[in-house]
């Protein structure tokens, strides 16, 4: 069982990466036990159409799939009360995602929001000096 989930997240993942975001697509993929996520996508791609969803890593458990990855795409509308200003974004990320019967029914996502608010222009970079 762990080995199918895994690759149904990748599955999934190639499903939408890169790619338009139809509702028939998220609900082949997520049940609707977990509306948070499918509404996070549907938002997400109005604002970054077509992100690029990118697995670094991918390790599995019981009915849970962990997935370290970085989302990249550009900012093209409104996001966070931020206009789009086609600035690029490119944000480490971990999810974990609990799979049954290869409907995702319920995650945990940990996107680095600070980055993502940093290069959306919502708050100024900070740079840090070594010394």
């Amino acid at each position: 069982m762990i080995e199918e989930n895994k690759a149904f997240i990748r599955e999934y993942f190639e499903a939408i990466s890169g790619k338009p975001k139809p509702q028939a697509v998220v609900d082949k993929y997520i049940s609707n036990r977990d509306l948070d996520l499918k509404n996070h996508i549907i938002a997400f791609e109005e604002s970054v159409p077509h992100y690029l969803m990118i697995i670094d890593d991918i390790i599995a458990e019981d009915d849970k799939v962990a997935v370290r990855f970085t989302i990249k795409g550009i900012h093209r509308n409104e996001l966070f009360g931020q206009p789009g200003k086609g600035a690029k974004i490119d944000i480490p990320s971990l999810v974990i995602y609990q799979v049954q019967n290869r409907k995702i029914v319920n995650h945990w996502f940990m996107p680095d929001t600070l980055t993502m608010m940093q290069q959306i222009g919502a708050i100024p970079k900070q740079h840090m000096e070594a010394g």
